[in-house]
């Protein structure tokens, strides 16, 4: 099970990803982040903190929030060819997965990441339908946003429900 975290970067709030990130720890669970790259290298408290709480997977949002399906090969190769970039330069493993903003691809784009080695994964469910559920869903994927309060008050709920399951 992934529980897949959008739109880390430059515009995160430090402490408040700390405190969600401080449940994941609490139950020693891998915290994947999707990362949008635009600026990430004016975050070095940003990485430091990804390279150094030992429990982050970092994948592939978008150098920018765009709509990946929409977007010519140009277009395509710069975002990824930034993204890949980046990754570097602040020193982060490189990313496997690509994760679309809006969960929107295209053939085109899934091509364009493949020349990037990255494996598009786009399929996912919400944090509300996961607890809905109680942890009975198909897709591996959970996606929320640590920046958007409600899921940041129901995480917890989701995390007990997988290791539950877990066992």
């Amino acid at each position: 099970m992934i529980f897949r975290n959008d739109d880390i970067g430059y515009h995160t709030k430090l402490d408040e990803f700390k405190r969600v990130n401080d449940i994941f720890l609490k139950h020693g669970v891998v915290h994947t982040v999707a990362i949008l790259t635009r600026n990430l290298l004016k975050r070095q408290d940003l990485i430091d903190y990804l390279k150094e709480a030992g429990n982050f997977d970092c994948q592939f949002h978008g150098h920018d929030h765009r709509d990946f399906s929409q977007l010519s090969w140009d277009q395509l190769m710069e975002q990824f060819s930034e993204g890949k970039s980046a990754f570097e330069l602040a020193g982060l493993p490189p990313a496997q997965i690509w994760f679309p903003c809006w969960n929107r691809v295209s053939v085109l784009a899934e091509e364009v990441a493949g020349v990037f080695g990255l494996m598009a994964s786009w399929e996912k469910v919400s944090l509300d339908y996961y607890i809905e559920h109680k942890g009975g869903v198909v897709h591996p994927v959970i996606n929320f946003h640590s920046w958007y309060i409600h899921e940041q008050l129901i995480l917890e709920d989701a995390l007990v429900i997988y290791k539950q399951l877990e066992k």
